[in-house]
């Protein structure tokens, strides 16, 4: 299974890439839900394996990982987790 394929078994959120751009929705009853595409409001997506980026699109999850997604918006404040 692919990170993708693991993030679009999770409740409110939807992984799509598009020619190399990532474009997460995430359904929530606040602020800081939407869809954040990557070359738009100064968006950066990052997904990594402990230290590691990785592409989420090819990446095989394996048992014991620890996965990380970041997105970066001007949308949210800084440090908001």
């Amino acid at each position: 299974m692919t990170l993708v394929e693991a993030l679009n078994t999770l409740p409110g959120i939807t992984y799509r890439g598009r020619g190399g751009t990532s474009v997460i929705t995430h359904t929530a009853n606040n602020a800081y839900g939407g869809t954040f595409r990557e070359t738009s409001d100064a968006t950066t997506i990052l997904t990594r394996q402990r230290w590691n980026n990785v592409n989420p699109q090819l990446y095989e999850l394996q048992e014991g990982d620890i996965m990380w997604v970041y997105i970066h918006t001007t949308r949210a404040p800084e440090n908001e987790h």
